[in-house]
């Protein structure tokens, strides 16, 4: 087992199957992996319909988990323009090399919809090499090996393509 920030995951160069792919867009730079159930891609404004279902479907579901909004922040679940802030974020952390946050949608080509997200975060350059990583799946569709699924795949992106160590 490895770790990525305190999460144990598991280590995707020992995983049976390697043939996940990364394939990363040199005009966009936004990464778009695969594994066989899952593909993982940075949400983009044209997500907000889907993400709002899913977000509004699990609101008490996952509201234990999250921080609370600051007085006055707006809700992305209920405004179209703080969701497209949230993606405007996500690719300036990108283009730092700062963070990666991934959407995760289920079927081969995440075809089957979109599922929930999985961000590396807080990444440390220099020898610590290493990032936080975080996660939240539809209630309807957890316990079916999508996390898991999906955490292989983004420790690979991380070790192979970002070049972290742990």
């Amino acid at each position: 087992m490895l770790a990525v920030g305190c999460w144990p995951v598991c280590n995707p160069a020992t995983t049976p199957d390697n043939d996940l792919a990364v394939a990363i867009d040199q005009v966009t730079d936004s990464p778009v992996l695969r594994g066989d159930r899952v593909t993982l891609r940075p949400l983009e404004v044209e997500d907000f319909a889907d993400w709002q279902v899913v977000r509004r479907r699990n609101a008490d579901w996952l509201t234990v988990w999250e921080p609370r909004r600051g007085f006055g922040q707006p809700d992305p679940t209920e405004d179209r323009q703080a969701f497209n802030m949230r993606c405007a974020a996500r690719r300036r952390e990108r283009q730092l090399g700062t963070g990666w946050g991934f959407g995760v949608f289920v079927g081969d080509d995440g075809s089957d919809g979109f599922a929930g997200e999985l961000n590396l975060s807080n990444v440390v350059r220099g020898a610590f090499r290493s990032a936080h990583v975080g996660y939240w799946m539809d209630e309807d569709m957890a316990g079916n090996g999508y996390i898991p699924e999906a955490l292989v795949v983004a420790c690979r992106f991380a070790f192979e393509e970002i070049d972290l160590h742990r």
